[in-house]
């Protein structure tokens, strides 16, 4: 069993050690609190940073047009219907190919076959039933996709394959084939966008840009046709309007903030 005279002396100086440890606490407080800037700004959790965004955009012709066209036929008879479509859709081939566009920039995206139920001609005659008032027809669709990298052929080819039997375009998109060159201007033009917008916010802050701490990109998207600068193409084929072609590129940066 401790002494009493144990025990007092243990009392008298459990306060002191109280008082200590309060003290140190307060001490590594202050230290915290008054740590220098820049030390935080390089080092810390949570640095001093600038963010903002650049945007920039690159412009060019497109230099590759892909086009979705066909034929289509109708007969009461099926068999009739798929040799009319057979027949237009090799004379279609014949222009493709004597325009030498190569079977790898042909590929036939669209091929069916269907019943379809229309009313016949004139009023129907009186007495009839409702299923002797309709005239069934075989549809035939043939549809093929093709990449036309003379722009200056669109229009003619175009006029050739519905002078041979095509009756169906579906689609014509302009495109640039390797966008890589565009998307390095695009982000070249973002980067200094990001740099002008930190250096302005630096200077009306009275503060100075440092390294950069992160850089994030955004975007992606395929070039989307612009309406400025369109010119006609044909040479009297159909009329086409190629126009322009734009790529995004967005960036995220945040810089330091230099001592």
């Amino acid at each position: 069993m401790m002494s009493k005279s144990l025990l007092g002396r243990l009392a008298a100086f459990l306060p002191l050690v109280l008082v200590g440890a309060l003290l140190l606490a307060g001490c590594g407080g202050a230290v915290s609190a008054g740590a220098p800037l820049g030390a935080q700004a390089v080092d810390g959790e949570n640095p001093r940073v600038i963010n903002v965004s650049g945007v920039g955009k690159a412009t060019a012709a497109p230099d590759v047009a892909y086009i979705t066209l066909g034929v289509e036929a109708r007969n009461e008879d099926a068999a009739a219907a798929v040799a009319d479509a057979t027949e237009r859709m090799q004379a279609v081939m014949g222009v493709l190919e004597a325009r030498g566009i190569p079977e790898s920039d042909v590929q036939t995206v669209v091929y069916r076959m269907y019943l379809e139920q229309v009313p016949p001609e004139g009023r129907p005659t009186p007495g009839q039933s409702s299923d002797q008032q309709v005239v069934e027809r075989y549809v035939v669709t043939n549809q093929v996709r093709l990449a036309v990298r003379d722009l200056d052929a669109v229009g003619e080819i175009l006029q050739e394959v519905l002078t041979a039997g095509a009756n169906s375009v579906a689609d014509i998109a302009f495109a640039v084939e390797d966008t890589s060159a565009l998307r390095r201007e695009a982000r070249d033009a973002a980067i200094a966008d990001a740099r002008a917008k930190a250096d302005q916010l630096a200077d009306g802050l009275g503060a100075t840009v440092g390294a950069v701490h992160s850089v994030s990109e955004y975007g992606g998207a395929q070039p989307l046709p612009t309406v400025r600068d369109v010119y006609g193409l044909g040479g009297g084929g159909v009329p086409i309007a190629a126009g322009e072609l734009a790529v995004s590129v967005e960036i995220q940066v945040s810089f330091l903030i230099a001592e």
